[in-house]
């Protein structure tokens, strides 16, 4: 990482990306990016876009590429957003922060699903160029310069996994589940863990990698829980089905009754002649 291109990058990129951040309203600001917000929206993506113009070729490292896809995600997560889980998108990146509740589940629009694919498309192309760096560029660079990006990346696949998925949610009939490749991230994390630990288990790039692998117990539990509830779900509608037809059968099945003639019978009833 040490030509004069990767150098510039790395001094200017976080102007860069603080700006959208400002843009995003997610520097502590109580008004924070909406889907509706079709104005803002676009003009974060022209910055972007902007960006990528007026950088000489020469200068396209895995770092400023990196960077550019960290933005586009940070415009689409709004879509994961409600009113009361703001601060679950803050360090720390922990198992115990994910909820199986607070998720947006609105009335899905065109403009909800093209976020959801951005999200998840730009979720993937930071974590595939981080996974795509050098161990030792890695290692040997400030943690909030690429790991925490990266883990954060991470992080929104998860919410994004349970926010297509846990029961009652309105996202999971446009997302194949299966695309998010959530299992395969957590494994390659705690695989470049391992082998930064092996040269140094004192770095905590190691620790935050390693710590994919309790995410990963979370999602599998979060999973076994998913399937309990469906299959109680299925089995109460199942014997719900069985008393019915039986109440059916009872009360509706009257080829074995005798029906007398009385002054109440039905021709008395309904006046038939």
């Amino acid at each position: 990482m040490g030509n004069i291109s990767d150098t510039n990058v790395v001094l200017l990129t976080p102007r860069f990306f603080h700006r959208i951040t400002v843009e995003a309203g997610y520097t502590g600001s109580d008004i924070t990016l909406e889907v509706s917000d079709y104005a803002k929206l676009r003009r974060m993506q022209n910055l972007v876009g902007e960006r990528k113009a007026q950088t000489m070729s020469s200068m396209r490292c895995p770092i400023l590429i990196m960077y550019e896809h960290f933005a586009i995600m940070l415009i689409h997560e709004c879509i994961l957003h409600t009113s009361t889980n703001i601060t679950s998108f803050a360090a720390p990146y922990i198992a115990e922060r994910l909820s199986l509740t607070d998720f947006p589940a609105p009335h899905v629009t065109k403009e909800h699903v093209s976020s959801i694919h951005k999200l998840r498309e730009s979720c993937h192309n930071v974590l595939d160029t981080f996974l795509g760096l050098e161990t030792t560029q890695i290692s040997f660079s400030p943690m909030i310069m690429f790991t925490t990006k990266a883990f954060y990346s991470l992080w929104l696949l998860a919410k994004l996994y349970i926010a297509t998925t846990s029961p009652g949610n309105t996202y999971g009939d446009f997302v194949n589940v299966g695309d998010l490749e959530l299992e395969s991230y957590f494994e390659k994390f705690a695989v470049l863990g391992d082998t930064i630990g092996a040269v140094d288990d004192a770095f905590m790039m190691s620790q935050m990698l390693r710590s994919a692998r309790r995410l990963r117990e979370w999602v599998r539990n979060y999973d076994l829980l998913r399937a309990e509830e469906s299959k109680a779900m299925t089995q109460y509608l199942e014997a719900d089905k069985v008393d019915l037809e039986r109440v059916d059968n009872i009360y509706w099945d009257t080829s074995n009754f005798v029906f007398e003639e009385t002054e109440y019978s039905l021709e008395n009833l309904f006046e038939i002649l």
